[in-house]
């Protein structure tokens, strides 16, 4: 992490961009959701985040609502489409015995997540290739400056875990770090991008059915 190449100016964030964000729970200690999308070239900027601790999921739910909603440079108010959130895997479990789980309660919220894959020295990884791509000798990872102050503040503060070195120590305030590996997740760095696909012209439809 450098704050000097990794915080950039901010901009006006295309909607054709892909829009993903990741999300992990807390009631005593934070929750953090964080909102990311990539350009054309596979670099994710992140652009948003909710952080907080003593909140209800229900609070919870209404920030992340709060924050799909996103006003332009001209004054339109436009809905961030995510084509993935993904969220720890251990909300969709019901630990209280109340027969609903925090997923359960996000999603009659208005919040719908999905589970993020908790294989954490993979997402570590994966983090660092996109911090420092070192093929291609730049960074991957970029946060609009002034978006995301709770993830700029924690991330130089991470350490790894003595007894794990390939992970960090969990002691530490690694929430919305967890939230960036459960985001970065959906685009792991060397994944291809499916092309859209574009469907054919009234021409090529009729030529293909007179084959």
């Amino acid at each position: 992490w450098n704050r000097d190449i990794h915080v950039v100016d901010w901009f006006e964030i295309p909607d054709s961009w892909q829009h993903a964000r990741g999300l992990d729970f807390g009631s005593t200690a934070p929750w953090a959701c964080l909102m990311g999308a990539w350009d054309n070239d596979g670099n994710c900027y992140l652009y948003d985040e909710c952080y907080g601790a003593g909140l209800t999921p229900q609070e919870q739910a209404a920030q992340a609502k709060a924050a799909q909603t996103r006003t332009l440079a001209s004054g339109k108010v436009v809905k961030v489409n995510y084509f993935a959130s993904l969220a720890d895997p251990s909300v969709f479990a019901d630990k209280r015995g109340t027969g609903k789980s925090i997923a359960d309660l996000w999603r009659i919220a208005g919040l719908q997540v999905f589970r993020a894959k908790n294989a954490r020295i993979a997402g570590w990884q994966n983090m660092r290739q996109y911090l420092w791509d070192h093929d291609l000798q730049t960074p991957r990872l970029f946060v609009l400056r002034g978006t995301c102050p709770n993830f700029i503040r924690t991330i130089p503060l991470m350490q790894t875990d003595k007894k794990h070195p390939e992970d960090l120590d969990t002691r530490l305030e690694d929430h919305i770090m967890d939230a960036a590996r459960y985001l970065l997740s959906a685009r792991p760095i060397g994944q291809k991008v499916p092309e859209q696909k574009v469907g054919l012209t009234m021409d090529q439809r009729f030529n293909k059915m007179l084959r």
